[in-house]
């Protein structure tokens, strides 16, 4: 886990400070993982993901700035493969939870850009890569809310997964 943490030092993260977040917390998980009849040995993952959740460091606005910029990604290839050790521990540990964890249901991802051509570029049942993880909503009002596409701004984009 440290390793993945401190992965994200060159790309502006401050490692030290990210290491020690995410530790100070793992007493408190570890009471959580035994709460719940989970196995401790998950503790690591668990730790991984609640790296990707806090905004102080940010470890996850950082990756996805890079890993969301073409450009970036060509230009700073050692800074993508560093990333990506950080992007795998957290996708391990989430491939890692138990099938309670996961969920069944519509999730809604919106964006504030409109495509143009939004018909033919998403079809139905076709297979989106995004280049980071990225959240859902359960809900779709949560769409409506200004700090996700809002209803002021324009047009927007919003997926249905």
């Amino acid at each position: 886990l440290e390793e993945a943490l401190q992965a994200l030092g060159p790309l502006g993260v401050n490692a030290r400070l990210l290491v020690s977040t995410v530790e100070a917390r793992r007493t408190r998980l570890e009471l959580e993982l035994a709460t719940h009849n989970l196995p401790a040995h998950l503790i690591d993952g668990v730790l991984a993901i609640y790296s990707y959740t806090i905004q102080i460091p940010p470890a996850f606005s950082t990756v996805s700035a890079l890993m969301n910029d073409p450009e970036q990604r060509l230009l700073q290839p050692d800074m993508v493969t560093k990333a990506t050790k950080w992007q795998k521990k957290v996708d391990n540990a989430l491939i890692a939870l138990p099938a309670s964890f996961d969920f069944t249901g519509v999730g809604y991802r919106g964006m504030r850009f409109a495509f143009d051509d939004l018909e033919t570029r998403f079809v139905e049942g076709d297979t989106i890569c995004w280049y980071t993880f990225k959240s859902l909503a359960t809900s779709p009002d949560v769409m409506h809310d200004d700090s996700f596409c809002g209803r002021s701004a324009g047009r927007r984009t919003i997926y249905k997964v």
